[in-house]
């Protein structure tokens, strides 16, 4: 559960009040539960990366810049001022979850 919503991590859907609202991709699961598992705490982007991407591929800081906008967008009444993900200047950000 992110505030309102209901993620469940097999399907990969999003449900608000019983209504699917979207699906998200595999990577997308990944990093949530990722947020879950670290709650409250900061987690650097190089954290994320080395957990979800590896050595396999080179996506950029970005990347996650990214994934956290999309996340904003969908669960945060107000994308600017973000109740879930929260941005910790020069280190990454911190996933807090109130419910």
């Amino acid at each position: 559960e992110i505030g309102d919503y209901l993620v469940n991590t097999k399907t990969y859907e999003v449900f608000k009040q019983e209504q699917r609202i979207t699906e998200l991709s595999k990577r997308e699961i990944e990093l949530l539960q990722l947020f879950q598992q670290h709650e409250g705490e900061v987690v650097s982007r190089d954290f994320i990366l080395d957990q979800l991407w590896g050595t396999d591929s080179f996506p950029t800081t970005r990347t996650i810049d990214n994934y956290i906008l999309s996340f904003r967008k969908l669960f945060e009444e107000n994308a600017k001022e973000p109740k879930f993900f929260h941005s910790i200047r020069g280190v990454g950000y911190k996933f807090t979850n109130s419910h």
